[in-house]
């Protein structure tokens, strides 16, 4: 306690000299310290009043109103409405950095209280989705979304770690074999590194199907992206988020140069600040077929300790696909030229075979034509797409998809003009078709 009122004296009276490090070694220590976290919250609640309080105490009561205000609830006069109305004051007078972090709060507090302030939340949240700032539009239509679905909202708001043991509780994970959601990590470490490696086939399957989504994300961050594809060129965002209190330093993202795919990265600031989100936009041309996802290694350093991450990027040979329909004479013409590239497997399905659900695969997620005039089997799929890459270049793809109900497998049947085409596009439907994740 004693420290707690030390420390917020010295926010309170010196904020011009007290600079970002201070609230957020502060945050470490009372996130670390259960016995102290409940006077941390009446203190700076009570700081919070003052009329004129510094936004660094609006940055910190933010916080620690967000993660441990309930501690505090049942008091008189500090109630969820209470502190909610206290933060809110706040809001108009503060930069838009702190705004972010208020945002955070609010969010939280609808989660906790939902039969006191999801309203009143949510028409802020409204309001600030046409902002100018582009942080403040994000994170507003982000959870305002977010309210809408409680279950999920439950999970993503879930209490912050004690940020002292972040990484080493990440490393402990590791060794014992865990996997992140949305992907495998093993790692390497020593007094002043975490190494983290990420790729799998749930990794590979959002890939394949998904043009938005989270590529990683666990205690210390969280990194999504969206995508946009068109030809042999694409233009993808990607969004790195800062979970934690501290900020990450000696940010960079380094690409693979190559791969087939050329990439061309904009340049973003080499530090990202505690619960903060920065953006980068690729520009992306693909030269030729590939059968692995191109890598882009992230590093930066937290608290004295260097995390490298390789993360597999959003993109697979399909996405640069086309659907193409030919008729029944055009497709056994060409299937026939190309008769020198075919790769045939019999794979087993790892569900029910469902021919529904693999036309939707293959239609909405792979970029085929399904063309059913051409087999009669009803459980059998034909289909076709053009490649594009290069310089307005094509290359043709045809499949086959026979399946046999009784054994539950299929004949996969792929051809095109290069055998590298061919190759690539059966490693990907086949490790989707026998992935639980179909389902």
């Amino acid at each position: 306690g004693w420290y707690i009122d030390c420390i917020l004296q010295l926010i309170s009276y010196g904020a011009e000299s007290i600079k970002e490090p201070i609230w957020h070694q502060v945050v470490k220590i009372i996130s670390q310290n259960q016995d102290v976290q409940e006077y941390s919250c009446k203190m700076v609640f009570e700081a919070l009043k003052h009329p004129s309080c510094n936004e660094i105490t609006i940055k910190l009561g933010s916080y620690l109103l967000g993660e441990y205000g309930h501690l505090i609830a049942d008091f008189p006069g500090s109630g969820p409405i209470e502190q909610f109305k206290i933060l809110q004051t706040k809001f108009t007078v503060c930069s838009n950095s702190t705004k972010t972090i208020l945002l955070n709060s609010y969010v939280k507090f609808a989660n906790l209280y939902p039969d006191e302030l999801p309203s009143s939340v949510s028409e802020i949240f409204r309001f600030h989705r046409t902002a100018l700032d582009i942080e403040l539009q994000q994170r507003s239509c982000e959870y305002l979304n977010l309210l809408i679905h409680t279950d999920l909202m439950n999970n993503v708001l879930e209490e912050m770690p004690p940020i002292v043991n972040i990484i080493k509780t990440q490393n402990n994970d590791d060794d014992n074999g865990n996997e992140n959601e949305n992907n495998s990590e093993t790692s390497q470490s020593n007094d002043n590194n975490a190494n983290f490696e990420i790729s799998n086939l749930t990794l590979a399957y959002n890939l394949a199907t998904d043009n938005e989504g989270i590529l990683f994300e666990n205690h210390l961050f969280q990194i999504g992206y969206k995508i946009q594809f068109k030809k042999e060129r694409a233009r993808m965002m990607i969004f790195y988020g800062n979970r934690t209190a501290l900020p990450f330093t000696n940010f960079e993202v380094q690409l693979d140069n190559q791969h087939p795919v050329s990439i061309q990265a904009a340049k973003i600031e080499n530090e990202l600040q505690g619960l903060q989100q920065m953006q980068q936009l690729f520009s992306i041309i693909c030269n030729n077929e590939f059968i692995d996802s191109p890598l882009s290694q992230i590093s930066f350093e937290v608290e004295g300790k260097k995390i490298n991450l390789k993360l597999l990027l959003p993109f697979v040979v399909t996405k640069f696909m086309q659907p193409i329909n030919l008729v029944t004479n055009e497709f056994m013409e060409n299937w026939r030229n190309m008769q020198n590239n075919e790769k045939q497997e019999i794979v087993k399905s790892a569900n029910n075979i469902n021919t529904q659900q693999n036309e939707l695969l293959l239609s909405n997620s792979l970029n085929f034509a399904i063309l059913k005039q051409i087999d009669k089997n009803v459980n059998n799929l034909i289909c076709a797409a053009i490649f594009n890459y290069g310089q307005n270049q094509e290359n043709l793809v045809l499949l086959r998809l026979e399946a046999n109900l009784d054994a539950q497998v299929y004949r996969l049947t792929i051809r095109s003009k290069t055998i590298n085409l061919t190759n690539a596009v059966y490693k990907l439907l086949s490790s989707l078709l026998t992935t639980s994740n179909l389902t």
